[in-house]
């Protein structure tokens, strides 16, 4: 005789302060209930990748040599989801061919792990960018411009600049 002991996600329900569900059309839906095969983080894995490729195509991007996102490390295609949470706001974004993998980090994300920030509190980074490609120096020469655009005019135009 054996017994299996199996837990189910509804079962910690009774142990949390509040619980939210959330409905999403069928091909976003990755279960994840087993550690490998069907159904394990690999999968959802590819489909995260599948779901982020289709918006940033649906935004205008187009993949080199028309590649389809997969679970493998030189396949994968993620968007932070401190850029886009539901595919909103791409559009103008990609600029040029996208090759995989792909990662597309957030303002926020590019200040933690440039070159700029301490050593200190700096961590290895587990994002698929290539820094030194061309669409990252665009992105980052794009932003940096943006920042400093606004501080040079007040210096030009000094009814712009106040005390």
């Amino acid at each position: 005789n054996t017994c299996r002991m199996e837990m189910f996600v509804f079962d910690a329900f009774e142990h949390t302060k509040s619980v939210v569900g959330l409905e999403v059309p069928r091909e976003e839906f990755a279960l994840v209930k087993n550690s490998t095969g069907p159904d394990s983080p690999q999968t959802a894995l590819q489909i995260m990748g599948k779901v982020h490729q289709r918006w940033i195509i649906e935004a205008g991007g187009i993949f080199q040599d028309t590649r389809i996102s997969t679970e493998r490390e030189d396949a994968k295609c993620e968007i932070s989801p401190l850029v886009s949470y539901a595919g909103e706001d791409l559009f103008g974004q990609f600029p040029e061919r996208i090759q995989l993998p792909f990662y597309l980090p957030s303002q926020q994300e590019l200040l933690q792990f440039s070159a700029a920030s301490s050593g200190v509190t700096r961590r290895p980074s587990t994002h698929y960018l290539d820094w030194y490609s061309d669409l990252a120096q665009r992105e980052l020469e794009v932003e940096l411009q943006g920042n400093l655009g606004p501080v040079l005019e007040m210096m030009e135009d000094q009814t712009k600049y106040e005390y």
